[in-house]
């Protein structure tokens, strides 16, 4: 299992092999792929463009694109993966979904020895100890996500929770006057995030706190793409496997990327016909057979690499 430093996990769990040597026809690529990519032909009358994300990236990678701006001043709107927005106002819903059935217990659902590790584990993050009841209450979820972020922080020390890229585009685009959607809601993005049955949970915090070292070190290499708009790279990196439960089952799979992928296809043509858009979601979802630089290709549409 990946510890993504992400709101969501979107994305993340990705498997496939992306080859970038391989001339497509109808999507121009670089030596080394882009990040940012023009979506023209078939029936828009004007281009739109989708940037794949990395939820630690430090904003000046906006700066390193030159084409950047005038993308963000030509777009008429900005569809992230939700409305930003909405998920702030479902803060509540979330708050609820992040803690255990009152009938069951965290050390009911890890067991003794793992309980131990990842208290040890939360306490060298400084998050805290289990000895807090709150903490206790947590599902194993929202324990994986507190020690994903505290991760982030070792790894890349540059890494500000506060200032993510996909916040940044909606913000842009509320200052002009530009309208902000989602392909998602915030209800599905807690379920995403919540809502896989407790036990698979605490198996995959367990392999957060049994594997701290290789994940901390994984989330740095995945950094260090994403700086060089390598998507080779990155995909190489989340095709990673450590064995076992540990790794992410083909319904998970789905569940995280695929079946989102397809939902969100189902949702770009209309929303590109209507205003040229400006989609950015995690790069992750950019990526392999089922990506959207692929299907967006299949349904008849020109994908230009930007840089």
């Amino acid at each position: 299992m990946f510890v993504f430093c992400m709101t969501d996990f979107n994305f993340a769990l990705m498997k496939k092999i992306f080859m970038l040597v391989v001339a497509i026809a109808g999507i121009s690529m670089g030596a080394h792929a882009q990040l940012l990519w023009k979506i023209s032909g078939k029936n828009l009358e004007k281009p739109s463009y989708v940037f794949g994300t990395h939820h630690v990236a430090p904003l000046s990678i906006v700066d390193s694109i030159p084409e950047m701006g005038t993308v963000i001043s030509a777009t008429e709107q900005v569809y992230g993966e939700i409305d930003m927005l909405s998920m702030q106002s479902s803060m509540q819903q979330m708050a609820m979904a992040m803690m255990l059935p009152s009938d069951t217990t965290l050390l009911d659902l890890l067991g003794e020895k793992v309980y131990v590790e990842v208290d040890s584990v939360m306490t060298r993050y400084r998050l805290g100890s289990l000895d807090n009841p709150a903490m206790r209450r947590m599902k194993p979820a929202a324990l994986s996500s507190l020690l994903a972020v505290a991760m982030c922080r070792e790894a890349l020390p540059e890494f500000d929770p506060t200032q993510q890229l996909d916040t940044y585009f909606q913000l842009q685009a509320r200052e002009a006057g530009k309208p902000v959607g989602g392909l998602e809601t915030a209800q599905q993005q807690i379920k995403i995030l919540y809502g896989a049955p407790l036990r698979r949970q605490a198996e995959q915090l367990a392999c957060v706190v049994e594997n701290a070292d290789w994940n901390v070190a994984l989330m740095k290499s995945l950094g260090d793409a994403y700086m060089r708009q390598d998507l080779d790279a990155l995909e190489e990196l989340m095709s990673q496997k450590l064995g076992g439960a540990c790794d992410s089952t083909p319904e998970e799979d789905e569940m995280l990327v695929g079946g989102r992928n397809d939902a969100w296809m189902e949702q770009m043509p209309k929303i590109m016909e209507a205003h040229s858009t400006l989609f950015v979601v995690g790069v992750g979802h950019l990526v392999g057979e089922r990506g959207l630089l692929r299907q967006l290709q299949k349904c008849g549409y020109q994908v230009e690499g930007i840089r």
